[in-house]
């Protein structure tokens, strides 16, 4: 009889263990972590370039399953497709093999648990602006979403108020002028005092007079943003009179030619040139455009001995310009005069030159 017991009792333990196996749940695929997909542009209606990243939960051998990576709405281009992540072998295969469906081939695959894949390569048309699901499947679940907007750009304006400025000053003849000097810092002086003039030789700016007295020098100086950069003209009062006396104004010391001509002691005449080395401040960003001599000013310049000078006019003439934005162009003018014995004697012979700055815009 207890035989009989204990047999029942085994054989009814026996079925509850295959009935219990009978019904334990197969492991389901764990999700990846930290999925994401980084778009080039959310615009809808504009291609972006995707690059998807996903860490693994687990280790993903060869024969684990493929690792499909499905978007609804989205219809992909490849463009040398790659992922890689992996701390073994990464996967050799992986494409589109539907409409928004990315499949990353498991054959040969070796990673483990927390290595972060990247997918690259693909690129799609956004669709309408929204949020999209995209979702994993097969060796791993998981899923993340993307967003598309009407518009992904914001537009900046900024305005560059147009400027110029422009200075021309007289300064004692031993003074530097070039961009290093601040000419509104300069002693505002707008008179060059030729004094007593040679008979024999030249009397000229940066030189003695008769008196022993140096003579001074005209410096100009000017800064514009301006596209088409600025000229500087010049004219004068008296036009071909030249120098003028104030109480005899039939007595001159001409400034008789439409060009430029040679001075020489014993001959009167009169007039400017300008030094050649027009200089100013390279030094910034963008580079600003270097000043160049111009017309008259740039035949009949001071780089000599022999008294060249460009006879005035009170018809404006342009001297020296800049054809693109410049910051402090400065260029250097001397005064020449030359007189003959039978001058007639006079302290008040003047004439007065006029400089004007144009930026064009």
């Amino acid at each position: 009889m207890n035989l009989k017991k204990n047999l029942a009792r085994a054989m009814t333990a026996a079925m509850m263990m295959s009935t219990i196996a009978a019904f334990t749940p197969a492991a389901s695929a764990a999700d990846v972590i930290n999925a994401s997909d980084t778009m080039t542009r959310l615009e809808a209606a504009v291609s972006a370039d995707h690059t998807i990243t996903f860490t693994l939960p687990a280790s993903w051998e060869d024969g684990d399953g493929n690792i499909v990576i499905t978007f609804d709405t989205f219809d992909f281009s490849e463009s040398s497709a790659a992922v890689s992540g992996c701390s073994g072998t990464d996967p050799a295969s992986l494409a589109e093999t539907s409409t928004g469906v990315i499949t990353l081939d498991d054959a040969s695959v070796s990673c483990t648990s927390g290595d972060e894949l990247t997918v690259t390569g693909f690129s799609a048309t956004n669709p309408a602006a929204g949020s999209y699901t995209y979702t994993f499947s097969g060796a791993f679940t998981g899923q993340g979403s993307v967003v598309t907007i009407a518009d992904d750009t914001i537009t900046v304006n900024a305005t560059v108020e147009p400027t110029i400025a422009f200075l021309a000053i007289a300064m004692p003849g031993t003074s530097t002028c070039n961009n290093t000097v601040d000419l509104e810092n300069e002693t505002a002086d707008y008179v060059v005092d030729l004094g007593a003039l040679e008979l024999a030789s030249i009397t000229v700016s940066k030189d003695l007079n008769a008196d022993n007295e140096m003579v001074d020098l005209i410096c100009t100086q000017g800064s514009t943003n301006a596209t088409g950069g600025m000229a500087v003209t010049i004219k004068n009062a008296n036009g071909a009179n030249g120098l003028v006396s104030s109480s005899v104004t039939a007595d001159t010391i001409p400034s008789t030619t439409a060009s430029g001509m040679v001075l020489a002691g014993g001959t009167p005449g009169y007039g400017i040139c300008i030094n050649p080395a027009l200089t100013h401040d390279d030094g910034l960003t963008p580079s600003g455009t270097a000043p160049t001599s111009i017309g008259d000013y740039a035949t009949w310049d001071c780089d000599d001995s022999a008294g060249e000078v460009v006879g005035l006019s009170t018809t404006a003439e342009t001297a020296w310009s800049a054809t693109g934005p410049t910051q402090d162009a400065t260029a250097e003018f001397v005064v020449r005069a030359a007189i003959s014995a039978t001058q007639p004697a006079h302290n008040d012979y003047t004439d007065s030159l006029t400089f004007v700055a144009t930026g064009t815009f």
